[in-house]
C-alpha cells in the first residue's frame, strides 16, 4: 500500500524524537539511541540500530515500525539535516580540541578523558562513539602516579621482549591512545611458540578488546576499511605472506587514506570510508617484504616461551593480565598525559617514520628516566634486519650493494640505468639473472623504492637525475651515516651502548613527578 505523505512526516518526526540524527563528518548518518547502558551511536543503516529504533517505536507509540517506514521516514529525516554542522564520530579512542577520550564500552558508559593535564573517568563527553560489532568492556583505569612503575612492570612481566623491543613497545601504544596521528605498523615475527598470538592478545586488550582479538588474512583495500570501520586496532595473526593489494590497504591504513565505492542500487551516489587504525602483524617470518610497508614498521622478533624463568600457561596470563589490566591502563594514561604536556618542546629525531612516532618516543625516553638517545638506538637498531631482508627480496638489490662495496673509496658514482643494469648482470650466472628484472624501468622502480634501505644500511644517498644524455643515477657515499643512531649523546661512553645493545633486563624505574626525580639526584 503507498504511504501518504502526510504520514510520512508523521513517522519522521516521532523518529527524530525517539533517536538524536545527525550527519558525520563522513558524510554518512547516525542516531544516537537511548538505551539502559546509555546513549549508543550507530550508522542509521546498521542492523542493530534499525532494529533498536523498531522495538522503541512499538514500545512507545504502540504501532509497529516495519522496514518500508524505517526508510521512507530515514530520508525524510536525512533531507532536514543536509544542512546542518557535522559531527565527529569515533570507534573507541577520539578526540575534540585539546581532550581525547576513551570508550570504555561498559555499561553504565564510562569513559576517560585526558590530556596534558591529566585523565579522569566520565559518563559524560562531547563526541559520539559509534557501536563496534565484537567490542569488549575495558577495565576502568585504577590507581595514581605513585602506581606508574608498578602498572608497566605488570605488563613487562606478560611479554617476552628485550630491553630494545620495551623502548619501542611503549611509545607504540602511546600512540595507540592518540588518534590524530599517523600509527606504525607493529610487526612480530619469531619462531613457533614465542608467544606472537598471546603478544596482540595482551596488547590490544589494553587499548582495544574485541571478539575477534586475532584476525586472519589481509583482505583487499575495500574489506579491510570495512573491518576497521567498527573496530580500532586491526590485528593479523599467522600470516605467511601478504598479496600486494593486501600491502597497499596496509599503507592506506598506517598513513590514513579514504576508500570510497558506489552505494548498492545506485548508480552515482557513493559510500566513502576513511581511516586511520593501528595494525599489528604476526607471522613466523618476515612478511613486510616491500619496503614501503617495512618502512612504516616496528619490527619485534620474539624468542621461545620456554626462555622464561618459569613456565607460564595461557590461561594463567590472561588472569594476570585480568588482575593488572587497571593498573597497566592506569600506568599507559600517564604516560600519555606526560608525552602530551612534553610535546611542544620535544624536537621529531630524524629517520623514525611516522615523524609523530619519533616525537612520542623521545618525550617517553623522558617520562620513564632513559638514557637520552635510548629510544633511537633500540628503534634503528631492532630495524636493522627488516631492512636488510627486504634489500634480499630483489636480486639486483644485493648486486648493487656488492658493486658500491667496492666504490666506497671513491666516494662517488654515476651511471645510466640501461648501463648500470647490464654491469650487474655481468658474470652473473643463468639462474640468478632470471630473477633479474628484465626491463630498465623495473630495475629503476625497485631502486627507487629501496633507497632508503640502502642509505640506512650501506650509506650510500642514490639520487636520479636527466641531462640531454637521458636518466641518471647518482650515488654519493656518505662518511657520516651512522651506522649507529646519532642521538646517542657524546657523553655516553661505549660501555654503557654495549650495556643497552646487550639489552640488560633491569627495570627501569621512573617518577613522573619532575621534583621527586630532583630530589632523587641530588641525594
Amino acid at each position: 500500500m503507498k504511504l501518504e505523505p502526510e504520514y510520512d512526516m508523521i513517522l519522521a518526526e516521532m523518529l527524530e524524537k525517539d533517536c538524536d540524527m545527525f550527519k558525520g563528518t563522513d558524510g554518512a548518518l547516525y542516531m544516537s539511541l537511548p538505551t539502559p547502558r546509555g546513549a549508543v551511536t550507530y550508522p542509521v543503516r546498521n542492523a542493530e540500530g534499525m532494529a533498536r529504533v523498531a522495538a522503541t517505536f512499538t514500545e512507545k507509540h504502540g504501532h509497529p515500525f516495519t522496514t518500508t517506514e524505517q526508510q521512507r521516514a530515514t530520508q525524510i529525516a536525512w533531507g532536514r539535516m543536509v544542512d546542518n554542522p557535522a559531527r565527529d564520530v569515533f570507534t573507541r579512542v577520539g578526540k575534540q580540541g585539546e581532550d581525547f577520550y576513551l570508550d570504555l564500552h561498559s555499561s553504565p558508559k564510562k569513559y576517560v578523558k585526558y590530556n596534558a593535564q591529566g585523565w579522569l573517568v566520565t559518563d559524560n563527553v562531547p563526541v559520539h562513539f559509534q557501536e563496534g560489532q565484537g567490542q569488549l568492556p575495558m577495565p576502568e583505569p585504577l590507581g595514581g602516579m605513585n602506581d606508574f612503575n608498578q602498572g608497566f612492570d605488570a605488563l613487562r612481566s606478560l611479554l617476552t621482549v628485550n630491553e630494545m623491543q620495551w623502548r619501542c613497545l611503549l611509545p607504540i601504544m602511546v600512540n595507540y591512545l592518540l588518534p590524530h596521528l599517523q600509527q606504525p605498523v607493529l610487526l612480530l615475527s619469531g619462531v613457533a611458540k614465542s608467544g606472537k598470538s598471546t603478544f596482540i592478545e595482551i596488547v590490544k586488550t589494553m587499548v582495544d578488546p574485541n571478539l575477534a582479538m586475532l584476525g586472519g588474512e589481509v583482505p583487499d583495500t575495500r574489506d579491510l576499511f570495512i573491518k576497521v570501520s567498527a573496530a580500532w586496532v586491526a590485528t593479523f595473526d599467522n600470516l605467511t605472506k601478504i598479496s600486494e593489494a593486501g600491502m597497499n590497504a596496509i599503507c592506506q591504513l598506517a598513513t590514513g587514506g579514504t576508500f570510497s565505492t558506489r552505494r548498492l542500487y545506485e548508480n552515482t551516489d557513493q559510500v566513502m570510508i576513511t581511516c586511520r587504525n593501528p595494525v599489528i602483524i604476526a607471522g613466523i617470518s618476515n612478511v613486510a617484504t616491500r619496503p614501503d610497508v617495512a618502512d612504516r614498521a616496528v619490527p619485534f622478533e620474539l624468542t621461545s616461551v620456554d626462555n622464561r624463568p618459569e613456565p607460564i600457561t595461557q590461561e594463567e596470563i590472561r588472569e594476570r593480565l585480568h588482575k593488572a589490566a587497571p593498573s597497566i591502563l592506569n600506568a599507559l594514561l600517564y604516560l600519555t598525559c606526560d608525552v602530551l604536556k612534553q610535546w611542544a618542546d620535544t624536537k621529531a629525531p630524524q629517520k623514525v617514520r611516522p615523524v609523530s612516532f619519533g616525537i612520542i618516543g623521545r618525550a617517553v625516553e623522558k617520562s620513564m628516566g632513559w638514557k637520552q638517545g635510548s629510544f633511537e638506538l633500540a628503534y634503528h637498531t631492532i630495524r636493522k634486519p627488516l631492512e636488510a631482508s627486504v634489500l634480499e627480496e630483489y636480486a639486483v638489490i644485493t648486486a648493487l650493494t656488492d658493486l658500491l662495496e667496492t666504490k666506497v673509496a671513491e666516494g662517488q658514482f654515476r651511471a645510466q640505468p640501461y648501463a648500470l643494469l647490464e654491469m650487474l648482470k655481468g658474470g652473473k650466472d643463468f639462474d640468478m639473472l632470471k630473477a633479474f628484472p628484465q626491463k630498465v624501468s623495473t630495475f629503476s622502480k625497485q631502486l627507487k623504492e629501496c633507497t632508503p634501505a640502502i642509505r640506512s644500511q650501506y650509506g650510500w644517498d642514490v639520487q636520479d637525475s636527466r641531462d640531454w644524455k637521458g636518466r641518471w643515477w647518482n650515488f654519493t657515499y656518505l662518511p657520516t651515516a651512522p651506522t649507529e643512531p646519532t642521538a646517542v649523546p657524546k657523553k655516553v661512553t661505549p660501555p654503557e651502548v654495549k650495556e643497552l645493545l646487550a639489552a640488560n633486563k633491569q627495570t627501569v624505574r621512573h617518577n613522573p613527578n619532575p621534583k621527586v626525580k630532583a630530589a632523587k639526584e641530588s641525594e
